[in-house]
């Protein structure tokens, strides 16, 4: 038995040190990635969108003069602070961040399901941000944290052949904002006609049968902690923020449950009394025709260009829409 212990040990140890270098070579790559030069907009940069996957099909910066749209399907507040943080550390000219805001993004089953729930693994791609609060937030045994905690923390080369970012580090090429998977961008949507069945489907998938409440308090607190972050980080970087509901179909609205209307404007006007600078606009009834539209709460191409020029004329005024 103990020489069976014994080589045990002695194939660990032979483990450890060879993968030691991997590590060590792993971790400082994924540091230095961070100062990429793909993580610096061309000059003249001067308006940041993110969120999640309603900006990424409405706003198209070739109708929005000095804007890049980093929005990606899926992305909570919890992510959008971290990513805002690191693009603003990287480009100092950005004078305003423009991020979706509706009741759907405080909905708290459907939110929190991207942090402790099925759609955990999602947040691989921005594991490499995090500090040490926002990882302590989603730790667990599971493995799509297990995971990410291997690769960026103890810099064990998992899924290298499916590493993009990695690899090319390792080989010198240049990165591309595709191989980045927390980038994101304006997602070009075909011209495809919604339809109303859609709509009581999306309300079913962000709100379920119920009000999404708990207790009687509707929404989920992190995602109102993380919005209030990203102010904060706006403020501190005399950056303007505004946010921005999408359109949506025809009848979308009233099929949302009241608590979360409620709710959200709660949280909206709080969010207002503590950071008056933030800005809100609800362009949610700005596009109505049925052919602009991909689904209930997205544009399609056609949508995506209108809605980008009213953007660019609405947030060129001085002043903004409350």
């Amino acid at each position: 038995m103990f020489r069976i212990l014994k080589k045990i040990a002695l194939f660990l140890l032979i483990m450890a040190l060879l993968l030691a270098p991997c590590a060590f070579v792993s971790q400082t790559m994924y540091r230095e990635a961070l100062s990429d030069p793909v993580f610096a907009f061309r000059e003249g940069t001067t308006t940041l969108v993110a969120g999640d996957s309603h900006l990424e099909a409405a706003l198209n910066p070739s109708y929005f003069p000095g804007s890049v749209n980093c929005s990606l399907s899926g992305e909570s507040y919890f992510f959008t602070y971290y990513k805002v943080k690191h693009l603003l550390g990287r480009n100092p000219g950005i004078r305003r961040v423009v991020i979706g805001c509706a009741p759907h993004n405080f909905a708290r089953d459907y939110q929190e399901s991207f942090l402790f729930g099925a759609k955990l693994r999602f947040m691989e791609g921005y594991y490499f941000l995090m500090d040490e609060p926002g990882k302590r937030l989603i730790r667990s045994w599971k493995s799509s944290y297990i995971q990410p905690f291997l690769i960026y923390d103890l810099g064990i080369p998992l899924h290298l052949y499916r590493n993009r970012l990695l690899l090319k580090r390792c080989t010198g090429t240049r990165l591309l904002t595709r191989d980045v998977p927390f980038f994101g961008g304006f997602k070009d949507i075909a011209p495809i006609r919604c339809n109303a069945a859609s709509v009581k489907e999306k309300i079913k998938l962000y709100f379920g049968r119920g009000e999404n409440s708990k207790d009687g308090v509707y929404g989920s607190s992190y995602m109102a902690e993380y919005l209030a972050k990203i102010a904060e980080l706006c403020q501190s970087r005399s950056v303007d923020l505004v946010l921005i509901s999408t359109p949506v179909y025809g009848g979308y609205q009233r099929y949302i449950p009241s608590s979360a209307r409620s709710g959200f404007e709660k949280i909206i006007t709080g969010l207002q009394v503590s950071h008056p600078s933030v800005r809100f606009i609800d362009a949610s009834d700005v596009i109505v025709q049925d052919n602009y539209f991909f689904d209930a709460d997205h544009l399609n191409r056609d949508g995506a260009r209108q809605f980008s020029t009213y953007c660019a004329s609405i947030l060129s005024e001085k002043s903004y829409c409350r």
